[in-house]
């Protein structure tokens, strides 16, 4: 009887050890897929995506502006942007070498745009672009390519202008007109009145009206 219930309670005792070691397997697993989740998490809320797109220019449909932007979450450093065929050198007869190829850090939602050249010579283009940054503490680099085609823009219009540019043109039409009465190149039309002129002006004003006051009295005799 002793040797059934000690047999009976080793059984027991390797049955509870196989399920806390069971038990414990399971909880280092789930805790590491839960590690592994929120570390992807975390990176995707820290994750740079940084593009580059020719588009028209704001003030002039007939200009191209290169413009580079960070639409991830996270900053950007030491971008490097390339286009393939390569930006002809006409877009930038200063110097001969495209704007924008390298830049330092784009913060997230951050934009930095470049006038590049008159927009017909890229009509039709298509560009394979590749754009490689690194993420804060990171030490491999990583990249974004893809396609450009620039005949998605051929039948592009635009009804009216930028409100914003519009809103500078006038601002700058009514700073024109400031300098030019200030500096006196321009004369404000200005009607002076004299006390005098004032006293004449009110007594016509109360003569006219005591007129009509009389023409009023006299119609309803005439009309009897």
């Amino acid at each position: 009887m002793i040797d059934w219930l000690s047999a009976t309670s080793t059984i027991g005792m390797l049955l509870g050890t196989a399920v806390i070691a069971a038990a414990t397997l399971l909880l280092w697993r789930v805790t590491h897929v839960l590690a592994i989740e929120t570390r992807r998490l975390v990176d995707a809320g820290t994750q740079p995506h940084v593009v580059a797109i020719l588009e028209p220019n704001r003030w002039s449909m007939l200009h191209a502006d290169l413009t580079v932007e960070n639409t991830g979450s996270g900053t950007a450093y030491e971008i490097q942007i390339s286009f393939d065929p390569p930006l002809s050198k006409k877009v930038n007869e200063t110097d001969g070498v495209a704007p924008l190829q390298r830049i330092s850090v784009l913060k997230p939602g951050q934009r930095v745009s470049s006038f590049l050249s008159e927009f017909e010579p890229l009509m039709g283009n298509v560009y394979s672009v590749t754009i490689s940054w690194r993420r804060q503490g990171g030490v491999t680099p990583e990249s974004n390519q893809y396609t450009l085609d620039m005949s998605a823009l051929e039948a592009i219009s635009r009804l009216g202008g930028d409100p914003m540019v519009q809103i500078a043109q006038e601002t700058k039409h009514i700073r024109e007109d400031l300098r030019r009465v200030t500096t006196g190149h321009q004369r404000l039309g200005v009607n002076v009145y004299s006390a005098s002129d004032r006293d004449n002006e009110r007594r016509a004003f109360d003569e006219a009206h005591a007129n009509k006051r009389k023409r009023q009295l006299k119609s309803p005799d005439k009309d009897a």
